[in-house]
């Protein structure tokens, strides 16, 4: 029986004091009235809690050398995955302000805080990139943290603060990020040229030395993967010549896929980013080496990834070092919608009717809270995981899936998981980074037993009882207020 043990530093710590944590105040400067703005009308009532909650918060995540990936004080470091998606939220909320003539109030308070989350961001980036083209997966700013074992070799020490570099995703989501934020023009992306020269060439000798994908060893962080717990990346298959994994109560629960492994939404990040290189790059001949990566990319990875059973066709998990399927059905196909690039997926598009219809099947899809990171039915028993529980959302994940279902047409689909999503960060108060909604308990109430509360249907994650999320988490707050800015505009469209 193989013992994976959890490593100093991952991130794992005492169980968390909900007594403990006040609520935030509202401190946002611009914020010169009790509804920041908001039209008063019942269209926009059921979402200005998640709006009004959320933007103070978010600017007080964006501080001068970067975007903190939470304000729990155990959390509260610099993630270069986290910051990408925050900003992304960010940037597409203001974009959408800026499209809108419903919402011109918070329009006009929203874009400053677009402006500094961009000079934070990049103020991180230039800070934290690594000279050989890489950049860091994590910057623990705070010496005297909590949660860090500084006799482990998790982190290095840097500049008097803490980096880890084993990241298998920053470099990807950085460089697709960054052309979406500044002009090929700007001071910011020339002084970022070089580095992103580097950072490519590196990306694209990674994958030539691992079978064309991008792909990550076991090392300092087990999982590399935005799920970075040690049992999301399992193989389900029984009788491989894997190790085998159990749980406490010596239930088999796995096989461990011997590395390098190739997850799947990292592939459609490194093609995005490929894609957008081709396009910007000022080489000539450079740009055609990036598009050349990126087609036979695509080729292979509709080929290798690509599963098929009675739902249709669907992507697997991951590739695992022997060029087997990680078959897990994730929501991490659905963020292969998210990274697209100018309305094209890493998925051929022939595929994405099949992906799209089964992300927003019953199986994965809850109404009420938005799309599971699993789909049901893979590990019914295994309960208290951090990512794979049967009824586990994360929102972020939620929200970007559903700004990929609406890319590819699925405008109604999307919004109602945009709905979903905001119920559940609405009843969970703290925008935990994630929750389960006890389906059955919402049956319970909805048939009038009594006894049971709306809202004791939603819970953040806990292991034996005791709340292990991480409050106040910074991607949730951006996609939160990013969902509910969306549906508030749709609302108030449709009651004109």
């Amino acid at each position: 029986m193989t013992k994976i043990e959890h490593r100093p530093g991952v991130g794992f710590r005492e169980p968390l004091d909900m007594n403990s944590l006040q609520p935030v105040p509202n401190t946002f400067v611009g914020r010169t009235e009790s509804t920041l703005l908001l039209p008063q009308s019942p269209e926009v009532e059921r979402y200005a809690s998640v709006i009004e909650r959320g933007i103070p918060l978010m600017d007080r995540l964006i501080v001068k050398e970067g975007i903190f990936a939470s304000l729990d004080p155990l959390f509260k470091h610099f993630f270069s995955r986290d910051q990408v998606f925050e900003i992304d939220a960010i940037r597409r909320t203001n974009e959408l302000l800026n499209l809108t003539k419903s919402l011109p109030g918070l329009r006009n308070v929203f874009e400053p805080l677009y402006e500094k989350s961009k000079a934070s961001f990049f103020s991180f980036v230039m800070r934290t990139v690594i000279d050989y083209g890489d950049f860091v997966h994590e910057e623990d700013p705070f010496t005297d943290s909590p949660n860090i074992d500084k006799t482990s070799d998790f982190f290095a020490r840097v500049n008097g603060r803490y980096i880890n570099r084993d990241s298998v995703d920053a470099a990807p989501l950085i460089l697709g990020q960054v052309p979406r934020l500044f002009h090929r023009d700007s001071p910011e992306f020339q002084e970022f040229l070089p580095h992103a020269d580097k950072a490519l060439k590196r990306m694209i000798a990674k994958m030539d030395s691992n079978n064309g994908w991008l792909s990550f060893n076991y090392g300092k962080l087990t999982i590399q993967g935005w799920m970075d717990s040690w049992d999301s990346t399992l193989h389900g298959d029984r009788n491989l010549d894997t190790h085998p994994v159990y749980d406490k109560n010596n239930n088999l629960i796995g096989h461990v896929p011997p590395d390098p492994i190739a997850l799947v939404e990292v592939q459609a990040e490194a093609w995005q980013t490929l894609r957008e290189w081709a396009e910007i790059h000022p080489d000539s001949q450079f740009r055609r080496e990036l598009r050349m990566h990126a087609d036979r990319l695509k080729r292979a990875f509709n080929s290798a990834f690509l599963t098929r059973d009675e739902k249709g066709f669907f992507f697997a998990q991951g590739i695992d070092g022997k060029g087997r399927q990680i078959k897990n059905q994730t929501i991490n196909v659905g963020l292969c919608l998210w990274a697209d690039f100018n309305e094209e997926s890493i998925i051929d598009d022939k595929f994405i009717p099949d992906v799209i219809s089964r992300l927003l099947d019953p199986a994965f899809f809850d109404e009420h809270a938005g799309i599971r990171t699993f789909e049901r039915g893979q590990f019914e028993g295994y309960t208290g995981a951090y990512h794979r529980e049967n009824d586990d959302q994360w929102p972020y994940a939620t929200s970007a899936t559903g700004v990929g279902i609406a890319t590819f047409g699925q405008v109604e689909g999307a919004n109602n998981v945009r709905k979903g999503n905001v119920l559940l960060l609405e009843y969970l108060k703290n925008f935990s980074e994630t929750g389960v909604h006890d389906t059955e308990e919402h049956k319970r109430y909805n048939g009038g037993n009594g006894g049971a509360k709306h809202n004791g249907c939603y819970r953040p994650y806990s292991e034996d009882g005791k709340v292990r999320a991480c409050q106040w988490q910074g991607w949730n707050i951006a996609w939160g207020v990013h969902d509910a800015v969306v549906l508030a505009d749709e609302s108030l469209k449709q009651a004109a």
